[in-house]
């Protein structure tokens, strides 16, 4: 009543009312009460709990044998440790961020492979404000920019360039690259893959001698302006 609402399990492992410091149980089958003590009226009474899932389900989501996935969740969920991450791309790759909560309409890369049983969140769950990966509203087309997870044969798993003028499939997660110009794809930071694939015309690049505004060859492009094959590349 009023305000006592608020339970835990006691050392015995019967139900307790922490505001009124009670034990509570059914008496005579009938109806809940709350006793002062461990009596014979509600001794060894065993009972089942559920929490309510918005929208009345349970949220599962499955990873596959890339070991990789994205999801967008239904509602607020948590996650399994070590599961969920959001995403942000730091130059040449995409860095991972654990979260252990995330709101409705989060874009989360998944990883293991499995399928995961979602348990609801409530209210609490962790910043997400520097997540890059967005949800497709089904409108979103291959621009050059835009970036999806995927494995194609023989190659790595990472976020690659989706074709111009392809849809990205509703509910599905992109990264959108403003300054991706060339890029073929992107890799994870834990990978010990290349941080981007370019296309053909700028790998070919990548083994041609690199120099500064100076004159003076390096071992690798630097951040600033790099030379390579006569052309100015900002990095």
């Amino acid at each position: 009543t009023n305000e006592n609402n608020v339970f835990t399990v006691s050392t015995e492992g019967y139900l307790y009312n922490t505001a009124t410091s009670r034990y509570v149980g059914v008496y005579n089958s009938q109806d809940w009460r709350c006793y002062q003590s461990i009596n014979a009226n509600i001794t060894d009474q065993t009972f089942k709990f559920y929490k309510k899932v918005e929208d009345g389900t349970t949220e599962t989501a499955t990873v596959g044998a890339a070991g990789y996935a994205t999801y967008v969740t239904k509602s607020n969920v948590a996650f399994p440790a070590g599961v969920a991450f959001i995403a942000a791309v730091d130059g040449d790759r995409v860095v991972l961020t654990e979260v252990a909560a995330a709101p409705k309409g989060t874009a989360v890369i998944l990883k293991g492979e499995g399928t995961y049983e979602l348990e609801p969140a409530g209210e609490k769950f962790d910043d997400v404000n520097a997540n890059e990966l967005k949800a497709s509203d089904g409108t979103v087309q291959g621009d050059g920019t835009i970036f999806v997870l995927a494995k194609p044969e023989g190659k790595k798993i990472g976020f690659y360039a989706v074709e111009r003028g392809t849809t990205v499939a509703k509910g599905k997660a992109y990264l959108e690259v403003s300054n991706a110009a060339g890029v073929k794809a992107f890799y994870f930071d834990d990978d010990d893959a290349t941080g981007i694939e370019m296309a053909d015309s700028q790998s070919s690049m990548l083994n041609a001698p690199i120099y500064n505004m100076a004159g003076q060859r390096l071992q690798k492009m630097q951040k600033g302006i790099n030379i390579v094959n006569g052309k100015k590349i900002l990095r």
